[in-house]
């Protein structure tokens, strides 16, 4: 039996033994008392007529008897007005509990609806903000936000995956936007810590033998891609043409500033139809804007025999914490050959540091 059974049996025994006890001393007071008490009198009365007691003895019984039994009265009458009380107050503080409970539950709903208020109107200022950029931006098409999170993998075996969902976007009047509503990219862990590793001795030394780990990088992708038919190109091969794309915009941005004739630069693959391929296989323009650590990054689509718009546009992209979340900012622009794209950033940023309320932080060039 469990110890709260054990408790209740020994609140109702001890119940049972006070209305008990209580009846015996009623008894005692008010049936056997007035006939001891009676007793008692003729006992001590010598002689009825001629005897003359102050003070008869049983009527100094009776007296006593009489003082105890309103004594007792009193005292019980006391006792249960004290247990009413204690049991008011133990139910009052089981109602106060109750409502403190009830309270909790609508204060936390009340804050899950005042949470989704406020997001709604953080959403709502955004976009606004990509509204009145866009109309003073003639050339711009579209603004939107993603969000984004990294799963790193638990060792060099395991793939590295970052998912992408679309949260906000403004698309101007009469334009065609496809927007990537969510995608997932698996990326082997040992190749983009090989990657990053890379970037970060090409980016720190001035000298080519500390840039050649880069070069060593994006030699062997390309070789292997190279290597390979259209027909067995998959979604692997599209990850780590991505990284070739990164690798080889950092080494032609190089070679811009060693050359001034901008004669040198790499080839993505030694295939113009291969190259082609893999850009249309999969989009990673997001991707790669996320894994890129630069101030922004710039991409556009590459699609054979195309009459589509698209190809001349041009996708301007920076990463950012909004809300605490990190996330993605897609401009799209037409491209007409005189976007400046830092220009265009940079007027958007200083477009969204104008309200306030909006909650979004710029990343400081950190590695991904």
């Amino acid at each position: 039996m469990s110890k709260g059974n054990n408790k209740i049996l020994e609140k109702m025994s001890e119940f049972d033994l006070y209305k008990v006890l209580t009846i015996i001393v009623w008894i005692l007071f008010f049936i056997i008392g007035p006939i001891m008490a009676f007793s008692f009198t003729v006992m001590s009365v010598d002689s009825v007529m001629t005897e003359d007691y102050k003070i008869k003895k049983g009527y100094l019984y009776i007296a006593i008897y009489v003082f105890i039994g309103i004594a007792y009265f009193l005292w019980f009458n006391h006792k249960e007005s004290i247990k009413e009380r204690e049991d008011k107050i133990t139910h009052l503080d089981k109602e106060n509990t109750e409502q403190r409970e009830i309270l909790k539950d609508n204060a936390k709903a009340l804050w899950k609806e005042m949470t989704k208020i406020n997001i709604h109107a953080h959403n709502q200022n955004v976009i606004n903000i990509f509204e009145k950029f866009i109309m003073n931006h003639p050339n711009v098409i579209a603004v939107e936000l993603y969000d984004y999170y990294t799963q790193d993998g638990s060792n060099s075996t395991k793939d590295v995956t970052i998912k992408i969902n679309h949260s906000l976007g403004y698309v101007m009047e009469n334009k065609n936007q496809n927007t990537i509503l969510q995608d997932y990219y698996h990326i082997p862990k040992a190749l983009l810590d090989k990657f990053k590793i890379a970037r970060k001795m090409f980016k720190v030394t001035d000298s080519e033998e500390g840039k050649m780990e880069l070069f060593k990088f994006f030699s062997e992708i390309r070789t292997e891609l190279s290597g390979k038919n259209i027909e067995e190109y998959n979604r692997k091969d599209v990850i780590k043409f991505a990284l070739l794309v990164l690798a080889a915009g950092l080494i032609n941005d190089w070679f811009k500033k060693l050359d001034d004739a901008k004669v040198r630069r790499v080839e993505l693959l030694n295939d113009e139809e291969k190259t082609q391929a893999l850009f249309e296989k999969s989009k990673t323009g997001i991707l790669r804007g996320i894994l890129d650590n630069g101030q922004f990054y710039a991409f556009n689509y590459m699609k054979r025999n195309s009459v589509s718009e698209k190809e001349e546009r041009l996708y301007i992209t920076k990463r950012v914490l909004m809300r605490g979340k990190p996330s993605i900012f897609v401009i799209t622009v037409d491209n007409n050959g005189n976007v400046d794209e830092k220009m265009l950033m940079e007027s958007f940023i200083r477009l969204m540091f104008i309200d306030d309320t909006i909650q979004v932080e710029y990343n400081k060039n950190k590695d991904h």
